[in-house]
């Protein structure tokens, strides 16, 4: 990444900011996993009854992730979120003539997609972001696979996150609010994204993405290019063509790409914690879409060929700045 001159911070701050970094990811990435065996454990013991009434919750709530989330406030606004904010850092780039009207619906698409999408959420989502702070009239929802809202407790906490589901009822019901003022923030690669993420390399799955395109075309939601620098760099891969079937096997029928990744550790070289790596999320100029409620083919196609050069534009704007070095082949459009 590019050196930039950052303010001097306290070394106690910068193990706390690590410290609070590194366990809000593990818990993020094991909190599938965990909730479950939480789960199953309480039907074990004497709080079965519990357990009971949480299933019956889940059957009365499934639909809440398809009905726009439900946003907690203190949860999305925690001051917990500073700390991964600073450790990175995290920052904001907007496209000269940025702009958004507070009466309209937005669907911001970004890439890369990365192990987790750290640059986005704190960068977009959260309460502490710099683009909460300079659009407060918008409700920011990422959404992500559906079946992780079915996550037993944990699920509460990633709604109150701000965090909903990619289907696409979900991203219809919130596209069409009348009232305007809300902005989906989508990642059109994927999961498969996930596969191809590299220090220094961005490789955008785009090429045969178009739902996302037609989705737009539908409700007249005009379309942010959002590119994530520095994302790809905070993790290294494991690359193994031997594992690639067994991951595209659990991914195919499951949703969630299983890379085996490593970062940094809180007192070792390599552990989970992400490598401290300056995150920026660069948002292009908003592509004005027509409202078309049953698009053609040939339409998709075209509003599909200029969001691409848009992406592109974004990325030659800022790489300069972003990346260390900003050659012709550390962006690939697959």
């Amino acid at each position: 990444m590019a050196t930039e001159s950052y303010q001097f911070v306290p070394i106690s701050q910068k193990i706390f900011e690590k410290l609070s970094t590194g366990i809000i990811f593990i818990l993020y990435t094991q909190a599938p996993f965990s909730g479950w065996l939480f789960f199953i454990y309480l039907f074990t013991t004497r709080f079965w009854w519990l357990a009971l009434a949480y299933l019956v919750w889940l059957y009365y709530d499934k639909d809440t992730p398809d009905l726009g989330g439900r946003t907690i406030p203190w949860i999305q606004n925690n001051k917990i979120w500073y700390y991964p904010k600073s450790y990175f850092p995290s920052k904001l780039a907007l496209a000269p003539g940025f702009n958004l009207d507070p009466k309209r619906n937005y669907l911001f698409c970004f890439f890369p997609h990365g192990i987790i999408p750290n640059a986005v959420y704190i960068g977009l989502t959260s309460g502490v972001s710099d683009f909460q702070h300079l659009y407060p009239q918008f409700q920011v929802q990422l959404v992500i696979l559906r079946i992780l809202l079915f996550t037993p407790f944990w699920r509460e906490v990633i709604m109150g996150m701000g965090l909903t589901s990619s289907t696409a009822k979900s991203l219809n019901y919130i596209l069409s609010r009348p009232e305007g003022g809300r902005i989906v923030v989508l990642s059109p690669g994927g999961a498969m994204e996930a596969y191809y993420g590299r220090p220094q390399k961005y490789t955008f799955l785009i090429k045969e993405r178009k739902g996302f395109i037609k989705m737009a075309l539908r409700h007249g939601s005009p379309l942010v290019p959002v590119i994530a620098f520095g994302e790809p760099d905070l993790f290294e891969q494991v690359i193994s063509e031997k594992l690639r079937p067994i991951q595209e096997f659990i991914r195919k029928y499951v949703g969630i790409a299983p890379v085996i990744f490593y970062g940094t550790g809180f007192l070792f070289r390599y552990g989970l914690v992400p490598r401290k790596v300056p995150l920026t999320c660069a948002l292009g100029k908003p592509i004005e879409v027509e409202k078309v409620e049953s698009p053609t083919n040939e339409e998709i196609d075209s509003l599909h060929a200029k969001f691409v050069q848009e992406l592109k534009d974004l990325f030659d704007l800022h790489k300069d700045k972003f990346l260390e070095k900003p050659d012709d082949d550390s962006l690939v459009i697959m």
